[in-house]
């Protein structure tokens, strides 16, 4: 039903809806993280991670889902901020034992790397290229069990917490026995993918009478399809399937460079400030007062500081102005039908 939609949009010479990919500047990520989180800038190599707001001991890709998608293996998260933190870019664990984003440019369904036993799947965030491989040697992404989460294969596909996945030392017991995991599927054609054969859990796809293939057809892989809402505020379509996913995962103007210098100006006033008067000098603008003096909200740490929010105390901390919320954040940032 889907490729005939699509079809007749292309024969009328249009794009078909939420297939198209939106186009935004790296700020308008700050300005919606900015609520939940502080940018740490490291103090040897000076680039940024986000330290977002949360419980002494959190980890990444732990709250959430791991669904089957037309991209592969996606991961449907809980947190405010996954959308772009589970996407782009990855997660590095400090020696402080806190967990730190650093931004990448290009959107990847799963950016971690997967291994297996017969009894376990684990996964570790892991940095990748544009095309979507390894920028690190297989020895050193094994290297620190630390950064592994292990799930027995019986909870894999199902939603995910806490209490269901091991690591620290558990994980490394497992780490040392396990292997590398990729599967082949076939669409319209035969495809290599990293992570476990979707074929033997059935939780992490749709139901079996929602979409393609046929019921009938049992050894098919069956997978959500993928589409792309075109701003952050755009709401999901009231006709939209149970078997579509709707994201919203924009390119960037910036490349990786070009995010660490938006981030570095979003975070410090006076850089900030310079960068605003030097735009309205090429455009022959005279800014008000109250636009030049714009500062930024959340303030810099450096990397040898451990945030409050996680020395402090196991519960949540978050800013005044959110604890007001009576129902939290005004928008999911993970939009789905399921």
């Amino acid at each position: 039903m889907v490729s005939i939609i699509l079809s007749a949009w292309l024969m009328l010479g249009a794009i078909a809806p939420f297939t198209e990919r939106g186009v935004t500047d790296f700020d308008a990520v700050l300005n919606i993280l900015n609520p939940y989180g502080v940018w740490v800038e490291n103090s040897v190599t000076h680039a940024y991670s986000y330290h977002p707001f949360c419980t002494e001991g959190w980890i990444p890709f732990v709250d959430g889902q791991w669904v089957y998608s037309d991209y592969g293996w996606f991961w449907k998260g809980n947190e405010s901020h996954q959308w772009v933190t589970s996407h782009y870019g990855y997660w590095k664990r400090e020696s402080s034992g806190v967990w730190g984003w650093i931004p990448r440019s290009e959107w990847h369904p799963n950016p971690v790397d997967w291994r297996g036993t017969k009894t376990h799947i684990g996964w570790r965030s892991s940095p990748l290229s544009k095309i979507g491989d390894f920028t690190e040697s297989e020895e050193k992404r094994v290297l620190d069990p630390n950064e592994w989460i292990f799930v027995k294969r019986e909870d894999f596909g199902k939603p995910l917490n806490r209490a269901l996945v091991m690591t620290g030392e558990e994980a490394k017991t497992i780490l040392m026995d396990s292997y590398l995991l990729s599967h082949e599927i076939e669409l319209y054609r035969v495809m290599a993918r990293a992570g476990p054969d979707p074929k033997s859990y059935e939780g992490a796809q749709p139901r079996r009478e929602l979409n393609q293939p046929p019921a009938t057809d049992l050894e098919k892989v069956r997978y959500y399809i993928t589409m792309s809402l075109p701003s952050y505020e755009t709401a999901i379509p009231i006709d939209a399937r149970p078997e579509q996913i709707y994201i919203y995962r924009p390119k960037f103007f910036q490349d990786n460079d070009g995010i660490q210098r938006r981030i570095k100006i979003w975070n410090n006033p006076k850089d900030r400030i310079e960068a605003v008067e030097k735009v309205n000098q090429a455009l022959g603008v005279t800014p008000e007062l109250s636009e030049t003096k714009a500062e930024p909200v959340v303030p810099i740490q450096k990397a040898t500081e451990v945030p409050e929010a996680s020395k402090k105390s196991s519960t949540p901390t978050v800013p005044q102005e959110i604890k007001k919320e009576e129902n939290g954040p005004k928008k999911p940032t993970f939009r789905s039908r399921s």
